[in-house]
């Protein structure tokens, strides 16, 4: 169920992230070049190797993949990332010892992406974007 029309928005969705991290950086593509491709590296990897390893879900019926994971996947954990870095860092920079900063930044980080992972499997389940082969009681989600 809308499962191209999710592909498309998510790259378009991705495009303002670039536009916002662009001026939001003093307009140095360098550094939105960078973050984002890190972060489609990072999540196109680790759901490539979560499903290989696992075997315990798969993504039926897009139209483009990276490997096992669908492009729109590894597109969407970019702007997953830079969503929970603006807000982290919007919320950590209160703090002016750099130990609690860094420690403040990776515990509310952490939460805000498990947070978000925790919604978006019962939601794409539902709508059959992907598939557990072994569920549990959070809707059907091991």
């Amino acid at each position: 169920m809308f499962k191209h029309e999710v592909e498309i928005f998510t790259i378009f969705l991705n495009i303002l992230c670039y536009v916002h991290y662009y001026f939001y950086s003093n307009k140095r593509i360098s550094k939105v070049i960078i973050f984002f491709t890190g972060a489609i590296f990072l999540g196109a990897i680790s759901e490539a190797v979560s499903i290989i390893l696992t075997q315990s879900y798969h993504y039926p019926g897009f139209r483009f993949y990276i490997g096992p994971v669908p492009l729109f996947i590894a597109i969407g954990w970019g702007s997953t990332f830079y969503v929970v870095f603006q807000i982290t860092e919007k919320l950590a920079s209160r703090f002016e010892n750099k130990y609690l900063y860094l420690l403040f930044y990776a515990l509310i980080a952490g939460l805000i992406g498990l947070i978000s992972d925790l919604n978006y499997d019962p939601v794409s389940v539902s709508l059959n974007w992907w598939e557990w082969k072994n569920g549990s009681p959070y809707y059907g989600i091991p």
